[in-house]
C-alpha cells in the first residue's frame, strides 16, 4: 500500500521540525480526489488540537465511506486493491472493533454545528485580510483587530450577521491553525462569496465533477490562504497572522486561478480607517 494514505490518516506525520525539535502539522493529499479526502479535512478544521476526536470522527465516517464507494462505483469496490485499501484505513483507525464501539456520526452532528460557525468566522476573516491587502488597502489598516471590527459593525452585509468581538477572539484562539482551511473551504465550495454565508456544515457526496473540482478549490485556495497569513505581519503586530509552527500545511499538487473577492466596498475601507485609535 502506497504512503499517501498512510499521510491522509496520520494527521501529524512527522515531515518537518518546528524549532524547538517539535513535528509541524502537515497533511499530504494525491489524487484522485476521494469522499475520504473531505472527511479528512472535515475532522481536522473541527478539532485542530484534538487528534482523538479527529480519529472517532473518522472512524465514525468509514461505514457511510465504504457504502458511498460501493454505490458510486460498485465494479471498483469488488476489486482486490480496493479491499486491500479498505484493510489498510481499517487497520490505521485501530481495527474493526474501534470502528464499531466508536461514537455514531449523527453524536457529531450538533457540536459539528456550532463548531462550523466558529472556523468559519476565522476563515472569513483571513479572506477578508488577505483581500484588503490585494486590493492596495495600506497595511496599516489590516490586522485581526480590525477584522473582528468588520465582522462586529458590518457583519450583516459581509456574512448575514454581525459578530461579537469576543466571539470572534474566542474563535480565533480556538481555530488559528485551521484558518486557511476554514477560508478554503468556503471559498472553494462556494459557500461564502463575499455576501451570504450558506451553511457550512459539509455532507458526505458521492464523487463527480462538481464535487471533485470543489475539492480541488479547496486545495489551491487553502494553499493560498496559508502562504498570505504566515507571511503577512500588521506593522503593529509581533508576528505573522498565521504561526507556521503550529497552522496546518496542507500539500496538494493542483493548478488554478487564485480566488478573489470583489473589491469591497469604500464605505469598508473608511470605516477600517476610522478604527479606534487605541486599538490596532
Amino acid at each position: 500500500m502506497d504512503a499517501p494514505y498512510l499521510e491522509k490518516i496520520k494527521l501529524f506525520p512527522n515531515q518537518g521540525q518546528t524549532a524547538d525539535n517539535q513535528p509541524m502539522p502537515k497533511v499530504k493529499f494525491t489524487p484522485p480526489v476521494t469522499d475520504w479526502d473531505a472527511i479528512t479535512l472535515i475532522a481536522i478544521r473541527h478539532w485542530p488540537t484534538d487528534e482523538a476526536k479527529q480519529l472517532n470522527l473518522l472512524r465514525a465516517c468509514f461505514p457511510k465511506f465504504l457504502a458511498i464507494q460501493q454505490q458510486t462505483n460498485p465494479e471498483s469496490y469488488a476489486t482486490k486493491e480496493s479491499w486491500d485499501r479498505v484493510n489498510y484505513l481499517c487497520g490505521a483507525l485501530g481495527g474493526w472493533e474501534a470502528i464499531a464501539d466508536a461514537p455514531r456520526y449523527s453524536e457529531f452532528k450538533e457540536e459539528i454545528a456550532g463548531l462550523s460557525e466558529s472556523g468559519a468566522i476565522t476563515g472569513i476573516a483571513l479572506v477578508l485580510a488577505e483581500q484588503l491587502i490585494s486590493q492596495g488597502v495600506s497595511p496599516e489598516y489590516v490586522s485581526l483587530n480590525r477584522m473582528a471590527y468588520l465582522l462586529g459593525e458590518f457583519g450583516e452585509h459581509l456574512i448575514g450577521k454581525s459578530i461579537p468581538e469576543d466571539t470572534f477572539m474566542r474563535a480565533w484562539i480556538n481555530f488559528k491553525p485551521v484558518a486557511h482551511l476554514w477560508a478554503g473551504f468556503l471559498t472553494g465550495s462556494g459557500l461564502w462569496d463575499g455576501g451570504h454565508l450558506h451553511d457550512p456544515l459539509e455532507p458526505l457526496s458521492g464523487l463527480g465533477q462538481q464535487f471533485e473540482r470543489s475539492m480541488l478549490n479547496q486545495f489551491l485556495y487553502s494553499q493560498q490562504f496559508y502562504r498570505f497569513g504566515t507571511s503577512y505581519r500588521p506593522p503593529k503586530g509581533r508576528s505573522t497572522i498565521l504561526d507556521p509552527s503550529t497552522a496546518y500545511e496542507l500539500e496538494a499538487e493542483v493548478e488554478g486561478d487564485p480566488f478573489k473577492l470583489a473589491p469591497l466596498h469604500p464605505v469598508l475601507i473608511e470605516a477600517l480607517k476610522a478604527y479606534p485609535k487605541t486599538k490596532h
